[in-house]
């Protein structure tokens, strides 16, 4: 985090840093950067988004619409339960009998 504040500062590194911002100066620093990042962690996220809506203007009509980690390749995937979607999937055409 240091060095991405470097960045968006122009000090050439750290230790500069540490010579003008006293503790809690810092520490001020730390938690702006954990509700908005300083550095580009973001960024495949919101290229992510305009990717997919972009995607979705242009796709075929019954096509599976995109999300943004459709274009995230380094983004965690969410871990999927097959028995599960493939319920879901076909909850509406499954029939059930009475006794």
């Amino acid at each position: 985090m240091l060095y991405a504040l470097c960045l968006r500062l122009g000090c050439p590194h750290p230790d500069f840093l540490l010579e003008v911002l006293n503790a809690p100066q810092l520490l001020g620093w730390l938690r702006y950067h954990e509700r908005s990042p300083v550095d580009d962690s973001r960024a495949d996220l919101h290229a992510g988004i305009i990717a997919s809506v972009m995607a979705n203007a242009h796709r075929a009509e019954r096509a599976k619409p995109f999300s943004p980690l459709d274009f995230m390749p380094f983004a965690e995937r969410p871990k999927v339960d097959a028995r599960a979607a493939l319920k879901a999937m076909f909850a509406d055409k499954v029939v059930k009998k009475n006794g």
